[in-house]
């Protein structure tokens, strides 16, 4: 007799492992009217989630993820195809994230055009909410072509022995993106660290190896940097807060 062994296949599946997040969003707007679509990530190499509309007052929502410790990004679109992303943090152990906003504005002019934001977990059998409650979280106005946008930190760095500065943009996505300037030109204070946002109507994969111009315009606080990739190709723009004023052009590579 014969005995036959048949192996079957062990599959790990991810979503097996996935555990429920939920994500209450408070929408405080004065007109009750206006209503945004919302979608989430909870890391920057994730996948968006599409969440639903969101409407005046108080709108839950849960979804299934298993990573924690990450930069996460909350996406809303409004009438006239404004969008929005804020970026955020959700600690380990985090089930319940928290979102509340009362306006948002196409252009960042005032400090009010921040989203706040709390994280509640559970751990031995008991609630408990992070200290810092209310954190907040900058909102960033995105072109209505864009279609993805990552957590972005700019820097200038001295370059070799003249002592030149060299700006280096270090794009949070997946995969990972360095921006790196190769010459520049034009008239601005330039110093310090810029933290903000990048976007794109493109992929990561796509930019990458990428050479461009760019064009950077700064207003003490708030700073905005765009990357031309030649005609009719605008490989997106990063804006944030850090300190620089003045305008000036250079050319550099996605890396």
């Amino acid at each position: 007799m014969k005995i036959k062994f048949i192996m079957l296949p062990l599959v790990f599946s991810a979503a097996a492992m996935a555990k429920p997040v939920y994500i209450n969003i408070d929408s405080n707007v004065q007109n009750k009217s206006i209503t945004y679509n919302a979608k989430i990530r909870l890391a920057s190499g994730s996948e968006w989630v599409n969440l639903g509309p969101v409407h005046s007052g108080m709108n839950k929502f849960n979804i299934h993820a298993d990573v924690d410790g990450e930069d996460g990004t909350l996406w809303l679109e409004g009438l006239g195809n404004q969008k929005f992303v804020s970026h955020f943090s959700k600690e380990k152990g985090d089930d319940v994230i928290e979102f509340k906003f009362n306006s948002l504005k196409s252009e960042k002019k005032d400090e009010n055009a921040v989203i706040e934001y709390n994280s509640t977990g559970s751990g031995g059998g008991l609630n408990y909410k992070k200290l810092g409650v209310n954190r907040r979280a900058e909102v960033y106005a995105l072109s209505p072509d864009a279609t993805n946008s990552w957590s972005t930190v700019c820097e200038f760095a001295a370059a070799g022995v003249t002592g030149q500065k060299v700006l280096i943009c270090a794009i949070k996505s997946t995969p990972q993106i360095v921006f790196t300037s190769t010459s520049d030109s034009g008239l601005a204070f330039r110093v310090g660290v810029f933290k903000g946002n990048f976007s794109s109507k493109y992929s990561a994969s796509y930019i990458k190896g990428k050479p461009t111009k760019y064009g950077f315009q700064g207003w003490l606080f708030y700073s905005k940097i765009k990357f031309d990739g030649g005609p009719n190709l605008n490989f997106g723009e990063f804006s944030g807060g850090g300190i620089g004023v003045g305008l000036y052009t250079g050319n550099g590579m996605f890396m």
